[in-house]
């Protein structure tokens, strides 16, 4: 059985390529936002401070935002 996730950020430049980061968490729920209890910190006021939640159930994942 899959367990866990793996996030792929990628943020364009001006100046050149993309960056590329790839970030994995064996837990299979993970917490994107921009407050201190989030697993993934995205600096934007845009965001709740546990902005959205990913969970898989079985071979699936659940996105709430």
């Amino acid at each position: 059985m899959v367990s866990g996730f793996r996030f792929v950020h990628e943020k364009n430049t001006e100046s050149g390529p993309s960056e590329r980061r790839v970030t994995e968490f064996a837990q299979d729920e993970v917490i994107v936002g921009r407050g201190g209890k989030s697993h993934i910190i995205l600096p934007s006021h845009k965001l709740g401070a546990e902005h959205a939640k990913f969970s898989r159930e079985g071979e699936k994942v659940v996105a709430l935002d």
